[in-house]
């Protein structure tokens, strides 16, 4: 995998990276990372191989996303998915915008993430910038889970349409206060 993302990066490819799951050799792709997309799960298990094992574990998630934004080659743009509890995302610049989950009734996560992670590469390729290409990942991750199959079609778009309107799922941004 690093060499991969070393090519990819090489002849001037964005790297979106999404571990599942975390390996012992995964911070080895972080240098050639532009985009990570993780779990919490994994987002903690990467955070112990950056941070080590004698490091306090941070009380604040955003902690953990500037860690991983700007360790080993970084500054990248960094999202972590929480399931029903919505996902955060800091950009490689440290601005950080949070999504509550929208409200749908799951049926079937199988396919979730593979989806939140189609409409991210998605976005990213048509110019989006990364925060902003969350809007329409969350929407289509969430509408995933609300299928019984593991896919999604065009007869989804008007339902995805309104997921992606819906902005009462971004919370409002938090200021991050300064450690002297």
């Amino acid at each position: 995998m690093v060499d991969a993302a070393r090519r990819f990066r090489a002849a001037g490819s964005q790297v979106v990276v999404n571990f599942s799951p975390v390996t012992e050799h995964s911070r080895q792709v972080l240098p050639h990372t532009d985009v990570l997309v993780v779990n919490e799960a994994e987002a903690a298990a990467l955070r112990l191989q950056v941070a080590g094992l004698d490091e306090a574990i941070p009380g604040r998630l955003w902690d953990t996303l500037d860690l991983l934004r700007k360790c080993d080659g970084g500054p990248r743009d960094v999202v972590v998915t929480l399931g029903e509890r919505g996902l955060w995302g800091m950009s490689r610049f440290g601005e950080v915008r949070q999504y509550r989950a929208h409200r749908i009734t799951t049926v079937n996560a199988v396919g979730a993430g593979d989806t939140f992670l189609a409409m991210l590469v998605s976005r990213l390729a048509q110019g989006d910038a990364f925060l902003d290409g969350l809007t329409a990942a969350g929407a289509t991750g969430a509408l995933a889970c609300s299928r019984r199959e593991s896919w999604l079609n065009r007869n989804d778009a008007p339902r995805l349409n309104e997921l992606v309107q819906d902005r009462t799922v971004l919370i409002p941004a938090r200021i991050r206060k300064q450690v002297h």
